[in-house]
């Protein structure tokens, strides 16, 4: 068993943080975006709280002191493999559940640790037992909603940044892990700003809703 873990509550609009959308998103384009993005990448997903891996995996971190095993299910994405595991249903609104933005986010990012899976499996899973190699993949993870989140019109990149690195500490990243990743991540917001866009998920996104809604930012 191999976990991949991602806070949806790092997800969800914090305070100071500046959002310039171009729409807004219903519950609807929500599920569609997983839908699409699931079929393009040949993922699949489930709920985390049906899934009795995930509880023995919960019982396990909890056990190694790792992780509190209520946070693990309820607040954490999980991705094995091709099997994404998520602790809330794609589209659903209300109280502790991520903004369907968010939700958006979650989506690319989890299918980025898919395909960085796919492409050399035990490549990829000694890569992410090495801090060093678990703070790239992450970063690279990141960097795609990066590019998500740019094309939507939302331009404080460093802000997401600074969040999505201060996050990485519940990955069991010490300070210098960190400190790679947020250099990956700034040389990656540099190359957006330019246009770039390297990931083929966040360019699988970007493309769908540009024809759901006629254009982005």
């Amino acid at each position: 068993m191999f976990v991949l873990q991602t806070d949806v509550d790092s997800r969800v609009d914090q305070p100071g943080a500046v959002h310039v959308q171009t729409y807004t998103l219903t519950p609807a384009d929500v599920v569609a975006v997983w839908a699409a993005t699931s079929e393009a990448f040949d993922s699949r997903f489930a709920g985390k709280g049906d899934s009795e891996l995930m509880k023995r995996a919960a019982f396990l971190l909890q056990l190694a002191g790792v992780l509190d095993a209520e946070r693990f299910l309820e607040r954490f994405a999980t991705t094995i493999g091709s099997r994404i595991y998520l602790p809330w249903v794609p589209g659903a609104v209300g109280p502790g559940v991520p903004s369907l933005w968010s939700q958006v986010d979650t989506c690319v990012h989890e299918h980025v640790h898919v395909e960085q899976w796919r492409r050399d499996p035990a490549e990829f899973v000694y890569r992410y037992t090495q801090p060093d190699g678990r703070a790239l993949l992450e970063a690279d993870a990141i960097g795609a909603e990066l590019e998500v989140q740019w094309w939507r019109g939302d331009e404080d990149l460093n802000g997401h940044i600074l969040r999505a690195v201060d996050g990485l500490k519940a990955y069991a990243l010490g300070v210098l892990d960190r400190a790679i990743a947020r250099e990956a991540l700034l040389m990656r917001a540099e190359m957006i700003r330019q246009g770039g866009r390297l990931s083929p998920v966040a360019d699988c996104v970007a493309r769908f809703l540009e024809v759901r809604f006629g254009g982005g930012a």
